[in-house]
């Protein structure tokens, strides 16, 4: 395996392991605020709380997948500045 192949590689292991996170993260959230919602004296503030929450949450992830991809560029960018 080359360089580019194991910067390909990388890359795309780290978008799916962002995405598994992600969709692992976003199970856990739901269970934890529906149960939360349950709770009477605090379900309005749960229900009002949980958009900006998942909103949030949604950003760090879509962040992290920015953060690779550039990663992924400015390492191509290298090996074709060395010839690789």
């Amino acid at each position: 395996m080359n360089f580019r192949e194991m910067q390909q590689q990388v890359e795309n292991s780290v978008g799916q392991s962002i995405d598994s996170a992600e969709s692992m993260h976003r199970m856990a959230a739901a269970s934890a605020f529906e149960q939360l919602g349950q709770v009477a004296p605090i379900a309005s503030l749960v229900q009002s709380v949980r958009p900006l929450y998942e909103n949030g949450a949604g950003q760090l992830f879509e962040w992290g997948r920015t953060v690779n991809r550039s990663g992924g560029e400015i390492a191509r960018a290298l090996l074709d500045r060395i010839g690789m």
